[in-house]
This record gives structure tokens, C-alpha cells and sequence, in this order.
């Protein structure tokens, strides 16, 4: 039965007559918003970049197919980043229409000039929206953060698309090089050694950013021309790279990476080349002892230090476990 005024007439047939209190007079309202009959589309629900608008609609429909008008405080969304749980807040607005028709997120409303909105005014009210109901809905948002998402629309306390929520992918944006940048590299190094760099890009939200290895370049440079070897970034898949290089003499060398031809901080960062006599090397101590018994050893017998100098700042004591054998 379509939604609308009725009277209900029940009369005997051979008689030709009606009982006393015909006709009936009732009307049938529209029923609330069902989860499975609404609709929820636009290009929101799909994979986007972090800090870009994202909007979708909402078109709420009862157990007949029927638009179901709610308060516009009935209609809640639910954006939540699976990582860490953020949500990035969500707004609500009542959608236009063009005679009867959605004219929103999804539909072009510039052809038209009798836009109106959908919406049905409660009794005696004015027309502020907190006072009226609607059945179509603009919802827009901005995922700052780059991860897998859940997007949750409810219409009250019922669940829409089933109960199901939507899931998309928030990729980071461009690479900001002023917060991208080498981190942490070492002023020392040793000669003829294939030395580590690492390069973190990060966006304008500092999300980190991968699969960007094929952008980045490092160079390196002597103050007295001295050679050197370097190789290409690899992708450490979050948002940092590892590169290489192989100074070959002795020396002060500078080092510069750069992302797509921007040069990223600290440029140039200077290292100093030594003899690998220059570093420490530390040995593994491998004693053999009888069960119950002890055994005084130099842990420092085997390990190289440079002039034979060397200050222990902290030790632990070790406890080991008896072994026992049938």
C-alpha cells in the first residue's frame, strides 16, 4: 500500500448497506529507514590520497522502497582508521533536489534552477534544520592519515549497506622534501667499507611514502678527489631507503641526497674517512668451564681498540645455567 490518506469502506453486499461507523478514514505513513533498501554511493567510499575531500551520499529508503525522512541528527558516520583508530571527522548536510529528484555528490544540479532541498518539515516549526526531516544526505570528509579505513553509516541504530561497512585505502600524497631527509647519518666511517645512508620521505601530513626509490640519488663528493663508489636506494616498504657508498681513501667527503632533483636536509652532510685501525672491533668470548666450578677470563683479550685505550662505562653480570648430562 502506497503511503497517503485512505477510507476504508465494509458494506454487505446483498443488503447494500454499510456498517454505521463507515467509512474509515486512515492514513498511511512512510515506515523508517531500512538498511538493506537505502543507498550509499559516491566516490568517497572508493581508495583516495591523504588530505584530499572525500564525499559520498546517502539516500535513505524504507522496508517498500519509499524515501524515509529522519532528523539530521538520526544520520551518523563513522570514518575510522584501522592502524590507530583515528577519525577524521565526517560532516553531514541535507542534499538538494531537482523536482523530487537527488541532485548531490553523485548528480549534476547546474542545468536546473529549481533547486530545493528534500525535506519535510515537522508540525509547526520553523525551518531551521534541527526541525526537519530529510531523506538524502551529502557526507564529506578528509583522511589525513594514509591507511586501510572502515566507513560505517547509520540511520539511527540501524546499520546500513547490511550492516557491512565500507573499506578503502587512504594512499599518502606527494613527497614534502621539507620534511623528508637523511636520518640520523654517521659523521664516521671507514675506508673501502660499503657505508649505509637512510632517507625518509615523508608528505604534508607526514605519512611516510612509498615505492619512491627510483627518485631518489645520492651523491658524494672529496675535498681532496679522493674516489668513491655509491649504489642506487632500495625500499625498506615504510617510507624509508637504504643507500650505499664506499669511500676509498682516507679523508673529509660530503654527502647529498635528493629526491627528483630536490635536495633533501642536512645537504651537504660532511663524513670523515679513516683506517678501519680508527674503530673499535669486538670479539665473541667463547670459555669452556667444569659444573661448579669457575674461571677468570679477559673479555677484552681478543677486541681491538685504538691506542689500547678504553673505558668501560656500564656491565652486567651473567648468569649461567648448569648443564646437565645423562
Amino acid at each position: 500500500m502506497e503511503p497517503g490518506h485512505f477510507k476504508l469502506m465494509i458494506y454487505h453486499k446483498e443488503q447494500n448497506n454499510s456498517i454505521s461507523t463507515m467509512p474509515f478514514h486512515f492514513t498511511v505513513y512512510i515506515g523508517y529507514c531500512d538498511g538493506m533498501n537505502s543507498i550509499v554511493n559516491g566516490s568517497g567510499l572508493n581508495d583516495s590520497v591523504a588530505g584530499e575531500a572525500a564525499r559520498f551520499s546517502v539516500l535513505l529508503k524504507d522496508a517498500y522502497l519509499y524515501p524515509s525522512l529522519v532528523e539530521l541528527e538520526s544520520l551518523q558516520v563513522q570514518v575510522v582508521n584501522e592502524f590507530d583508530s583515528y577519525q577524521p571527522q565526517a560532516s553531514i548536510h541535507p542534499m538538494k533536489m531537482v523536482h523530487g529528484t537527488p541532485c548531490g555528490t553523485n548528480f549534476n544540479c547546474s542545468a536546473h534552477n529549481d533547486v530545493e532541498l528534500a525535506f519535510t518539515p515537522l508540525a509547526e516549526t520553523n525551518l531551521d534544520p534541527k526541525n526537519m526531516r530529510f531523506n538524502a544526505f551529502d557526507v564529506n570528509y578528509i583522511p589525513q592519515r594514509s591507511g586501510i579505513y572502515e566507513i560505517r553509516v547509520f540511520c539511527g541504530n540501524i546499520p546500513l549497506n547490511g550492516g557491512h561497512p565500507f573499506r578503502k585505502a587512504v594512499s599518502a600524497g606527494k613527497v614534502n622534501t621539507s620534511l623528508s631527509g637523511l636520518v640520523k647519518p654517521s659523521p664516521k666511517v671507514s675506508k673501502l667499507t660499503k657505508n649505509e645512508v637512510t632517507v625518509q620521505l615523508m608528505d604534508s601530513y607526514s605519512n611516510p611514502v612509498l615505492l619512491q626509490q627510483s627518485k631518489l640519488k645520492l651523491e658524494i663528493s672529496s675535498v681532496n678527489s679522493s674516489g668513491s663508489s655509491i649504489w642506487t636506494f632500495s625500499d625498506n616498504k615504510d617510507g624509508t631507503y637504504s643507500g650505499n657508498y664506499l669511500a676509498k681513501d682516507v679523508g673529509t667527503y660530503e654527502l647529498c641526497a635528493s629526491f627528483d632533483g630536490m635536495r633533501l636536509m642536512p645537504c651537504p652532510f660532511g663524513v670523515n674517512v679513516y683506517t678501519s685501525e680508527y674503530f673499535p672491533r669486538v670479539q665473541n668470548d667463547s670459555v669452556w668451564v667444569w659444573e661448579d666450578d669457575s674461571i677468570a677470563f679477559d673479555a677484552l683479550e681478543n677486541d681491538y681498540f685504538a691506542g689500547h685505550n678504553i673505558t668501560i662505562f656500564e656491565f652486567s653480570k651473567v648468569s649461567v645455567l648448569p648443564l646437565h648430562m645423562n
